[in-house]
């Protein structure tokens, strides 16, 4: 006859073989890469296009909730709801960024503000790969942002500048940097 520890250790040694076996099936499991979308809301089209784009490429996208900005002359939305609610949502946004894979910065026309460079330095600094919708070369960095913007030809030029900002990202998270 057995005793309660034996059929206990039995027991817990069984439960230990059906853990190890889940995760070895969980293992080869497919992952979604996840990006955090960075940028200025005042181009919230630009986050959209490129949300769109990339969920259809499988990835799952983090981005922003709520539009601090309110009007084409930027307003913060934000700013409406207190200041320590935009203190919170840009906190929020980081916790975002620490759930991430990469980090993907929608410099419209080369534009980001103070908050997306904050952003930047962070993903930066916990080891988050940095990957900009149009490069240095096509619209190098402007501190202020467009007067006049063209949301109507924003949706394809954005989706097909995240394509290949994924592809991008995709390659170095392969070659660990």
């Amino acid at each position: 006859m057995m005793s309660n520890i034996t059929r206990t250790t039995s027991y817990i040694r069984e439960l230990e073989g059906r853990v190890r076996a889940l995760q070895a099936v969980v293992d080869k499991l497919p992952k979604n890469p996840r990006v955090c979308l960075c940028g200025s809301t005042r181009f919230m089209e630009a986050f959209f296009a490129a949300g769109w784009k990339l969920t259809l490429m499988d990835y799952i996208v983090l981005s922003v909730g709520v539009c601090k900005h309110t009007d084409a002359e930027g307003g913060h939305g934000g700013e409406m709801l207190g200041g320590a609610t935009a203190e919170r949502l840009d906190k929020l946004h980081l916790r975002k960024i620490d759930l991430s894979d990469w980090v993907l910065v929608l410099n419209v026309e080369g534009y980001y503000g103070q908050s997306t460079s904050r952003e930047i330095e962070y993903a930066k600094s916990i080891g988050r790969p940095v990957r900009f919708l149009f490069s240095n070369e096509l619209f190098p960095r402007r501190e202020t942002p467009p007067k006049l913007y063209d949301y109507e030809g924003c949706w394809d030029l954005v989706t097909a500048a995240t394509e290949e900002a994924a592809k991008g990202a995709d390659g170095a998270m392969k070659d660990g940097e």
